[in-house]
């Protein structure tokens, strides 16, 4: 995660997210750029609630550099996900339908 720090950020809100930041396990990296100052916060969390950050004095913004649900996303694999049943595949560009019924709906039906 990236936290782009406002110009009139001071030393006491800097160290306040800091310990935020570090209290939910992730490691501080700072940049002072001639522009700005950054952190980058290190540590995969995917669920973790970016606005906590975004609330805080001193932060101008926030940017996530991982995505939640990785391994399920184009990004980490560009072919479908084929699986095969028998002589059946689905996840191919042809139509798949599975049907039955919704619930059960007598006893004769919970044992077939």
């Amino acid at each position: 995660m990236i936290i782009v720090l406002r110009d009139n950020a001071t030393e006491e809100q800097i160290e306040k997210i800091t310990k935020i930041l570090t209290d939910q396990g992730f490691e501080i990296c700072e940049s002072l750029g001639a522009q700005k100052r950054i952190m980058g916060a290190i540590g995969a969390k995917p669920d973790f609630d970016t606005r906590k950050i975004k609330i805080l004095d001193g932060v101008a913004e926030v940017h996530r550099i991982t995505e939640p649900f990785t391994l399920a996303g184009r990004n980490y694999q560009k072919e479908n996900t084929v699986i095969k049943i028998k002589d059946v595949e689905i996840g191919t560009n042809k139509l798949t339908l599975i049907a039955g019924p919704c619930s059960v709906e007598n006893e004769e039906q919970i044992f077939k």
